[in-house]
């Protein structure tokens, strides 16, 4: 599934220390580069308690919105 992960897919956060755990946000840009552990750059709605509302997650973090 994580192969149909592109720019533009709305995703799930699976990754339960993010503060955005099983919210929905927008991927920004995938890099598929096996050596790159956090491939997939998230933006949010919301920020968070930074101020920041994007995050970089690794392709089995996220799950694409059914």
């Amino acid at each position: 599934m994580s192969e149909n992960i592109k720019k533009g897919s709305v995703v799930k956060i699976l990754r339960p220390e993010s503060y955005w755990y099983l919210q929905y946000g927008q991927v920004m840009n995938v890099l598929k580069d096996e050596e790159v552990r956090y491939g997939v750059q998230v933006r949010f709605d919301s920020d968070n308690y930074a101020g920041l509302n994007t995050n970089s997650y690794s392709l089995t973090e996220v799950e694409l919105k059914k």
